[in-house]
């Protein structure tokens, strides 16, 4: 199923003169049986024009306002979140840069940061130098 069936099944649910809530009903079992089957579905934007062409589609099945505004909020959320242009994708990305480069500064050498402000603890194996004769605790005890 693509955009374009789903729309010529919505023309004939409209013309079949069900009752508005039946309608609207049955416009959106159709709808998410595309949303979920569809082969045309965004799980990814692109930019605002997809997103904006989405929207435009999503209102013109003439669905019960709640469930589109549910549906236009969801796709809202997958471009805010996939899209190069979205508000977040740049926050994102710069979060991202500056912690990988973080990561880059504390590894080099020695794996110290002058970035960082604080104590810095290091491991280090002690091998003694000499051995010591100790002996063996006594196990039986005094009365």
């Amino acid at each position: 199923m693509n955009k374009q069936q789903l729309l010529n099944d919505v023309s004939f649910l409209n013309k079949c003169s069900l009752g508005s809530t039946d309608n609207r009903k049955e416009i959106y079992k159709l709808f998410l049986h595309w949303k979920f089957n569809g082969s045309d579905v965004n799980t990814r934007y692109n930019s605002k024009e997809e997103l904006l062409d989405d929207i435009t589609f999503i209102k013109s099945l003439q669905m019960n306002i709640m469930d589109q505004s549910k549906e236009i909020l969801e796709v809202y959320n997958i471009w805010y979140s996939t899209s190069p242009d979205s508000f977040n994708y740049e926050r994102i990305q710069s979060e991202t840069m500056d912690a990988a480069n973080m990561l880059v500064k504390i590894s080099k050498d020695t794996g110290r940061s002058n970035q960082w402000m604080g104590t810095h603890t290091e491991y280090v194996m002690i091998t003694p130098k000499r051995t010591y004769n100790l002996r063996p605790r006594n196990t039986k005890s005094v009365v």
